[in-house]
């Protein structure tokens, strides 16, 4: 089905290649709070982040991601700050695309620490002020044993974290390759589909009394079978590429429900695991967007694997200490909906 791959092909080559032809002033990206989106108080001393970044400067841009922590907040990609002015005692700091925290090295203790960027000035003064940090001092955070065993302050003291610590190491260009190969293999599963209808269009070939149709696939809208390669690139991607490519992500999975704490210290043991290293926010996206699971699903702080409970059961739920438990529960329909809804039952 030429059509279809063609269609496709063309989507998903836009995808990856506009970050290379668009001007750059086009290319401006920075993490949420700065360019303008809230200003941050004068006295965190927060450098400015340049808008634009060059294209073949921000694809060497290095990302941190950490994973383990209790907090799941904490759980995320930590860019590379791109200028001098983001290091804090000649080092490199990193940055996560929500604009929350900050991964820096304190000369004071030698070791790499996790704070809010409200601190950024106090830090940057010799303050080494962390909600997380490496246990252990003198380590390199681009140790490609992928440094563990760190601490996390939990109830106002530090708690052992064996399984914590650094989840992954790359870059952007990593980020942007990966995303190419979700491309190809997604390519690969559409052309199949565009197949597979056009074989069923042919109906018997040894019926002379069957009319046969003419290919559906090449007469729907490309965008139609391309959007199964966008949400597949989506899922490839990390949260700062998603965030360099605001525009060509899909629609939320499901807007009728939010999701809601259900179950502190507990797990379902009737459980799917759907992925091996997601966040918290990444893991809900996709339980909403899997056919396979209820809108029910845990976290665990030792672990950055997605369990969810199977479609059509309920929690069988158990205690355990390191795990939370959330429902995506139906959201109040808004006051106009549900004038509507009373109008319709009345009618």
């Amino acid at each position: 089905c030429s059509w279809c791959h063609m269609g496709a092909i063309v989507i998903v080559q836009t995808l990856l290649v506009i970050f290379w032809i668009l001007p750059q002033s086009s290319l401006a990206f920075c993490p949420a709070g700065f360019g303008g989106e809230r200003d941050f108080p004068a006295e965190w001393q927060i450098p400015d982040w340049p808008n634009p970044i060059p294209p073949d400067e921000a694809v060497k841009l290095r990302i941190v991601t950490l994973g383990g922590f209790t907090k799941s907040e904490l759980n995320e990609e930590f860019l590379e700050g791109p200028t001098s002015e983001f290091w804090i005692a000649n080092r490199e700091t990193y940055w996560q695309a929500s604009g929350k925290y900050f991964l820096y090295y304190c000369q004071r203790f030698r070791k790499w620490r996790v704070a809010g960027i409200d601190a950024f000035s106090q830090i940057k003064n010799g303050e080494c002020f962390a909600y997380a940090s490496d246990a252990i001092p003198f380590r390199d955070i681009w140790n490609e044993t992928l440094l563990k065993s760190w601490i996390e302050v939990e109830n106002g003291k530090w708690e052992q974290r064996p399984q914590a610590g650094v989840a992954a190491l790359g870059t952007l260009a990593d980020q942007l390759a990966a995303l190419e190969e979700a491309n190809k293999s997604s390519v690969e599963e559409v052309d199949e589909d565009c197949e597979a209808d056009f074989a069923k269009s042919q109906g018997d070939d040894d019926d002379p009394f069957v009319k046969r149709k003419r290919p559906e696939c090449p007469l729907k809208p490309a965008m139609r079978k391309a959007h199964a390669v966008a949400r597949a690139v989506v899922k490839a991607a990390g949260a700062w590429v998603r965030r360099l490519f605001p525009s060509f992500l899909p629609a939320p999975a499901d807007e009728s429900c939010t999701w809601q704490l259900t179950g502190a210290n507990q797990f379902c043991t009737n459980r799917l695991e759907i992925a091996n290293n997601a966040s918290l926010s990444e893991c809900q996206e996709m339980v909403l967007d899997d056919e396979q699971c209820e809108n029910v699903m845990y976290s665990n702080s030792r672990t950055t694997k997605c369990f969810c409970v199977p479609k059509g059961e309920a929690c069988n739920a158990s205690s355990k200490a390191s795990t939370t438990m959330y429902s995506c529960v139906p959201r109040s329909p808004a006051p106009e909906q549900l004038h509507q809804q009373q109008q319709q039952q009345q009618q």
